[in-house]
């Protein structure tokens, strides 16, 4: 008997008579007659004939939330593995799937399979997920271009979701969509359901950030493929408005400094263009500290024409980003007032220019600034308040935000 579960996230264990860590696969196209009328991973693809038909026979098993299916075959082990670990992790029609063991016989293999949800709740979480999917969707016209699709879809997850490990949905699409709370492989699974909805190719993507286990998404635009991390996008932060772009539209080598693939059966398709991160589609890339300035001070007007809370750039390099930062952060202010003070000539609404507040990103190079309107409230900019260390407080309330 083999079995198959999945232990934490996207990790999964796979048991003989001794076990061991097996990861990713990822999303496909459907070429079966069963295939067509469900949303099939990318990596279905690549399976042979056979193999195909054996996964289309799981996933329909599964989609029923039969509690077994028997195949008129012996499937061999690494088959198995293959099958289920595209299965566990890049399949949006298997999230409720928790658990999965196989009988191997002479002529035929049983598999059975245990779930998260019953049948009814599961359910209903799939219809929360297509409410949710389909609302936004609507929102798309035939006008609507790929890339805007795409960044819609980062937006709406960033918006409305906080970063949740905690929550026993956290690793669901449905976490992020429905609950609003999630980790990783739930912003990525949600992002991915939310490209299979609108038609537009995606991969999921596990490996490694700092050390520790992490799942993110490829997606294909225009014929080719391109990196999107929507948790990185979407960095914990008493901020409201703290949505980010520094890792929307990468490449692979824009990635690998702080991103390592984990590889099993399937290598993620290659992502070689870099030429349309969010920062260079908007040209608010800064190459030194001059450009960086007249930069910012055009991104922080336009802001506050449109009343935004915040406004961000990104630089070309290390360097750059560091000489930036450091004269931002000078004790007598004078270099952020001058940018600041020169944003608020150009801006058509009022704003302080007599505190600066910005947050960094070193990976991504970016940094964001902060625009504070006299006349807000304190929950305007914060999410929990209380968090707020009194020196702020009094240093808000000093210009008319309290």
């Amino acid at each position: 008997m083999y079995r198959f579960n999945r232990i934490i996230s996207f990790v999964m264990s796979f048991i003989i008579a001794v076990s061991f860590i097996c990861l990713p696969i990822t999303d496909g196209l459907a070429l079966t007659a069963y295939a067509d009328k469900v949303y099939m991973p990318y990596y279905y693809s690549l399976l042979s004939e056979e193999e195909q038909e054996y996964y289309s026979a799981m996933q329909e098993a599964i989609i029923a939330q039969k509690s077994s299916v028997k195949i008129d075959s012996r499937i061999s082990e690494e088959t198995l593995k293959k099958l289920v670990d595209l299965l566990y992790y890049q399949d949006i029609q298997a999230f409720n799937l928790s658990d999965c063991s196989a009988m191997m016989y002479s002529r035929r293999t049983e598999i059975k399979f245990q779930y998260r949800y019953s049948k009814a709740n599961a359910d209903k979480i799939k219809s929360a997920m297509e409410k949710k999917a389909d609302k936004l969707i609507s929102a798309f016209d035939e006008d609507t271009k790929i890339y805007t699709k795409i960044c819609m879809i980062h937006d709406y997850i960033t918006k409305y979701t906080v970063y949740d490990k905690e929550k026993s949905y956290s690793d669901l699409a449905y976490g992020a969509l429905v609950k609003r709370r999630a980790k990783c492989d739930g912003y990525s699974q949600a992002f991915a359901y939310l490209c299979a909805k609108a038609g537009i190719k995606t991969v999921n993507v596990i490996g490694e950030t700092d050390g520790t286990l992490h799942m993110w998404n490829k997606v294909r635009y225009n014929k080719k493929w391109y990196n999107v991390d929507v948790t990185w996008d979407d960095p914990e932060s008493n901020y409201k408005e703290n949505r980010t772009y520094g890792y929307f539209m990468l490449s692979d080598e824009e990635m690998s400094a702080h991103h390592k693939e984990t590889v099993t059966y399937f290598k993620s398709p290659k992502a070689a263009d870099s030429s349309i991160g969010y920062y260079e589609v908007a040209n608010r890339v800064a190459a030194d500290l001059n450009e960086a300035k007249t930069l910012s001070v055009s991104v922080i007007s336009k802001a506050a024409n449109s009343k935004k809370m915040s406004a961000a750039i990104q630089f070309e390099t290390k360097a750059a980003y560091d000489e930036f930062n450091q004269r931002l952060s000078e004790s007598s202010g004078n270099f952020a007032y001058e940018i600041f003070n020169s944003a608020l000539k150009k801006s058509n609404n009022k704003f302080s220019t007599q505190l600066f507040l910005w947050s960094i990103d070193e990976h991504a190079l970016t940094i964001t600034f902060h625009i504070l309107y006299p006349g807000k409230s304190l929950s305007d900019y914060y999410v929990d308040v209380s968090r707020v260390s009194s020196d702020y407080k009094k240093a808000l309330d000093s210009i008319g935000i309290s």
